[in-house]
């Protein structure tokens, strides 16, 4: 089979990365994946909602929050979204999930990892970050002047010692997040407008987020 998935994707020789915990995955994250894909010219974006995160704690279930990275991207052929980390036992870090990817396409496919300012600030702290600088190249969105400065630095930092490849993208701040959305839909406030019509139907069909 693996074999197989690698013939499928010969052809795709540029493909950005965004995961994230996406519960839910809302418009905030198309935007990103779109304008990343756009500025790039990647030949596709691959959404992968975590499985159990080193950094985060999970409340709504795996399959859930797959189901509706879904139904938010099914409408774009250049997206898709990948059971890679929910399917793993453990904790999901990411240079585990590169190594898969890198193992499924071919050796000239270039992986672009897309991260917030923020989560690159912090990037020494992942597993194996080093060797992580070496698989991927990191598109870092910007989308606060707050700590651009120290951002910056950072990137220069980890291109001189690591030889990293990094390119900063700078985008407008979109006012939506899931704490947000999940807050909202417990307070009985519309969420419209902030994730797409087939996820807000999923959210009240499974009443998620109400307790």
């Amino acid at each position: 089979m693996r074999g197989g998935v690698k013939l499928l994707n010969n052809y795709v020789k540029r493909v950005g990365i965004l995961g994230g915990t996406f519960d839910p995955l809302h418009l905030g994250h198309l935007y990103i994946a779109e304008a990343t894909l756009e500025k790039l010219q990647l030949d596709k974006v691959i959404f992968i909602p975590t499985g159990i995160s080193p950094h985060k704690v999970q409340r709504t279930p795996a399959l859930h929050r797959y189901v509706m990275a879904h139904i938010a991207t099914c409408e774009n052929t250049k997206f898709q979204v990948s059971p890679i980390e929910i399917n793993r036992e453990g904790a999901s870090f990411t240079i585990d999930t590169i190594r898969l990817l890198k193992d499924e396409y071919p050796k000239e496919t270039t992986f672009y990892f897309i991260t917030g300012g923020d989560a690159f600030i912090e990037l020494d702290t992942w597993r194996n970050y080093m060797e992580l600088l070496k698989l991927v190249t990191f598109v870092v969105v910007n989308r606060s002047e707050i700590k651009r400065d120290h951002l910056l630095k950072r990137i220069k930092d980890f291109k001189n010692s690591f030889d990293a490849k990094v390119i900063l993208i700078n985008l407008p701040t979109l006012e939506v997040s899931s704490t947000d959305i999940r807050q909202r839909v417990k307070d009985g406030q519309t969420i419209r407008y902030l994730v797409t019509e087939g996820v807000e139907a999923y959210i009240k069909k499974y009443r998620l987020y109400k307790d």
